[in-house]
This record gives C-alpha cells, sequence and structure tokens, in this order.
C-alpha cells in the first residue's frame, strides 16, 4: 500500500484544494480519506452516483447512504439482522443501528489501512524520515483513533442486549472477513510512537541532521501559508435542505476550529491519554452531528421528528463546545495541582 498524501475527493462531486488538511475529523469530512479507505471492494454505493453528488467526505457519503443499501456481508439487509438475532422491535431506533454499523465498519477498514501503514514505515528507514509519509501516518491514525471513539459512543445509544446482538451477528463476523494485517487497539498508539520517533516526520532544518534537508526559512513561510489557508477554508459539509444549511455551516466551523486546536496542543501533549480522551469526546460529537444531519437532509421527517433531531444538533454542538474548551484547559492536570496544593498546604499527621 503506498503511503501518499491524499487531496479532496473529487469524483465524489467534492472541489477545492489538494493539500493536507490535517486534524483529527477533518479528514473525513473534508474528503481526504479516498473511498475506498472505507468501503470494501465492490463498494456498496457508487460515490459518484447521478442522483447525489452533494457528498464530500466518506463520512456523510456513508451517512447517506445508510438506509438504501445493505451493509450485511452476507448480502442481507439490517432488517434481516434485526428479526434474527433480536426480533424486529429491538431494532426500532434506526439511527442507533446506523451510527453503530456505520462506526464499526470505517473502524475496521480504518485500522487495517493503519496497521498496514506502520508495517511499511516501520520497515523502511527513509519512509520513516519522510514528512509526506508522516503527514500521512499521522492522519490514519488519528482518524483511525476518532472513529474508534465513535464506535464505543456509538453503541451506547443501543440497549446493551441489543448491542451484544449486533456485535454477534454482524460485526463479528464481518470483521473476521477483512483481507488485511490484524487488527489490534495497540496500533493507533504504535503509529504515535513511530511518528515521535521520526520526528513526526518534519523536514530537519539543521545542516547536520539525519532528516530531510529544508531551508528554514523558506519552509516556515510555507507552513505558515498553509496554516492560513486551512483557517480561510473550512471544510465543505454538503446541504441540500436550506432550513438545515446553519448546521452544516457549524458543524463546518467546528470541524476546522478541532483540527486547529489539536495541532496547536497535540504536539506538547499528544502522549497524555486524559488529551486524547478529551479530544476523542469532541470528535464523536462531531461524527455523531454529521451522521443525523446527514439522515436528517435525505429523509422526509415528520414535524415531530424534525424538531428531535434538530435538539439533538443543537446538544451535540454545545456538547462539542465544551469538549473542545477542555482540550485546551485540561481539567485533569488542574485538578492534580490543586491536590497537590492543598496537601501542602495540609497540616502535618
Amino acid at each position: 500500500m503506498a503511503i501518499e498524501t491524499v487531496g479532496r475527493n473529487t469524483e465524489a462531486g467534492a472541489t477545492g484544494p489538494t493539500h493536507s488538511h490535517g486534524g483529527v475529523v477533518r479528514a473525513l469530512f473534508a474528503g481526504e480519506f479516498p473511498a475506498w479507505a472505507f468501503f470494501p471492494h465492490p463498494a456498496p454505493v457508487d460515490l459518484a452516483a447521478a442522483e447525489d453528488s452533494r457528498r464530500d467526505g466518506p463520512v456523510v457519503g456513508f451517512c447517506r447512504v445508510m438506509e438504501l443499501r445493505s451493509l450485511d456481508p452476507e448480502g442481507e439487509g439490517w432488517r434481516t439482522v434485526a428479526e434474527r438475532v433480536a426480533g424486529a422491535d429491538a431494532f426500532a431506533d434506526r439511527p442507533g443501528l446506523a451510527r453503530v454499523l456505520a462506526a464499526s465498519w470505517g473502524l475496521g477498514l480504518a485500522q487495517a489501512r493503519l496497521a498496514a501503514a506502520v508495517a511499511k514505515v516501520r520497515g523502511d528507514e527513509r519512509l520513516a524520515r519522510s514528512p509526506r509519509a508522516g503527514a500521512a501516518l499521522a492522519r490514519l491514525a488519528a482518524g483511525s483513533y476518532a472513529l474508534r471513539a465513535s464506535t464505543v459512543a456509538a453503541a451506547s445509544w443501543l440497549d446493551r442486549g441489543v448491542a451484544d446482538a449486533v456485535d454477534t451477528a454482524f460485526l463479528g463476523p464481518f470483521v473476521s472477513r477483512i483481507d488485511a494485517p490484524a487488527i489490534h487497539d495497540e496500533t493507533t498508539d504504535e503509529a504515535l510512537d513511530l511518528l515521535a520517533a521520526g520526528g513526526l516526520g518534519d523536514a530537519d532544518p539543521s545542516p547536520g541532521g539525519a532528516g530531510p534537508s529544508a531551508p528554514f526559512w523558506p519552509t516556515l513561510a510555507a507552513h505558515i501559508r498553509r496554516s492560513l489557508a486551512r483557517s480561510a477554508s473550512p471544510p465543505r459539509v454538503p446541504v441540500a435542505t436550506p432550513m438545515l444549511r446553519p448546521f452544516g455551516e457549524a458543524l463546518s466551523r467546528r470541524t476546522s476550529h478541532l483540527g486547529r486546536v489539536v495541532e496547536r496542543i497535540g504536539a506538547r501533549d499528544r502522549h497524555d491519554e486524559s488529551f486524547r480522551d478529551r479530544v476523542a469526546l469532541a470528535a464523536v460529537e462531531l461524527i455523531a452531528s454529521a451522521c443525523t444531519l446527514a439522515r436528517l437532509d435525505a429523509a422526509s421527517a415528520r414535524p415531530d421528528e424534525q424538531a428531535v433531531a434538530e435538539l439533538f444538533l443543537h446538544e451535540s454542538g454545545r456538547r462539542f463546545d465544551e469538549a473542545l474548551r477542555s482540550i485546551a484547559r485540561d481539567p485533569d492536570r488542574e485538578a492534580v495541582e490543586a491536590g497537590r496544593l492543598v496537601l501542602r498546604r495540609s497540616p502535618r499527621t
């Protein structure tokens, strides 16, 4: 598998620059991951289908077709799975089941691709020092982590018994059929450690550095230009319904904001487990909002159903804002420092 910087998915009807966007979840909406990274061959849907050219990234495209095509590897639809494992009534919450299946489908393939990339970089010292390979590996690791977190969050929307039934009848057999390197939870951490050992793939500006040489000031100027370009062009979230476009614009801004915050703080705290947890909380809210928005935009919902979905979008956006603030504030570190201060001031016993 070639490791390369992937631009926007123009075949899916998207337009825009081909440079890397970076960040944790921006790739999921702006088409940084090609469609085949999320859809097996043959794909369950043609992303360039004429009936809907609004798709601009695997997450949005995936959610748009959740109820149009079967996701069961044996060719059975979700209704058949529901009737076989727990009865149709147990799956009355279609959005909940769709979230579980979408997140798990993307997670399995993303982690498989990440595992293959890690193995390739570990076996090639030149690749391990390459800025291009480092950027691609960082996007894969970040996207895999965010998807893993979203899978856990999506499963929490279903009753425990229903979630276990889905896992037994669908997710387990599906993951076992993936023709890819072994998938395990440590793949993301291994990729991050590999990036740290290689200086995150950055070009080494020092004349005697072991990495690829690059003039310092031109490299810095190019980085600033790319950062400004990313800030000025947030990823496009395609929404056809006029009343829902403000939600799409808000989702675009929040996705862009999360990318900037993670890029700024991640260089310092990327190995801090609590930092990863806080990033995952924010990413989960974005992914859940995107799935809900895409489904609401595609469906002709009744007024009461639409009101509930809009309320969820409002609440999800509010929770994301809180999660984003906690990334920079680091409440765990503040609590530890406060505890130490109390201990220092307490009388000795």
